[in-house]
Parts: structure tokens; sequence; C-alpha cells
């Protein structure tokens, strides 16, 4: 495998057994990540969606560097999102006062 190109949610149904369910619930659906790969040495047009577990089994090094990329994805964008509810909040709070001192 050259590189993942991306990544997508995929809903999975429990695999049903062989015996009888005396339940009358339909089987859970959960959700299971799907990679699109590009393979070495093979075009584009040779790309293909594996399972998060193929990925895992086959190529561990590559699974374990997009399970820490995404990590610090989710880190970042909290960070951003924290800046921008106190730039809210400060321009907020400046406006509040500003409006007060101009009415009083």
């Amino acid at each position: 495998m050259a590189k993942i190109l991306t990544w997508r949610w995929k809903e999975c149904s429990d695999t049903p057994s062989e015996e009888p369910s005396t339940s009358k619930a339909a089987p859970k659906q959960r959700k299971m990540r799907e990679f699109f790969v590009k393979w070495a040495d093979m075009s584009y047009w040779h790309c293909d969606w594996i399972t998060e577990l193929q990925l895992d089994v086959f190529h561990p090094l590559m699974y374990r560097y997009i399970n820490v990329c995404s990590d610090i994805i989710h880190v970042i964008l909290h960070i951003y999102i924290y800046i921008y509810i106190y730039i809210y909040i400060y321009i907020l709070y400046i406006y509040i006062v500003y409006d007060t001192l101009l009415y009083d």
C-alpha cells in the first residue's frame, strides 16, 4: 500500500448467528471505518476501499499513523473552537461595556 487517500464511515449490521434469535429486535447497526487506499506500483485506477481491521492487520504502522494524525486534528480543532468562543465573548463584553458607557 502506498498511501491512504481518504476514509468514510460504513454502516455494518452484526453478522447473524446460525442459531435463531429469540429477540424480535432488528440486528444492531454499527459504524466501521473504511479507508480508500492507493496500492504501491499500481495506478490510481486500482484504488480500493479496505476495512479498518484489514489496515490494522496488514499495515499496522500506517494505521497507527492515521490514528495519531486524526487525534492531532481533533486537538487543533478544539483549540480553534475555544479561541473563537473566547474572542466572541470578549467582543460581546466590549460591546456591552461601551454601550452602557455611551447611554449613561
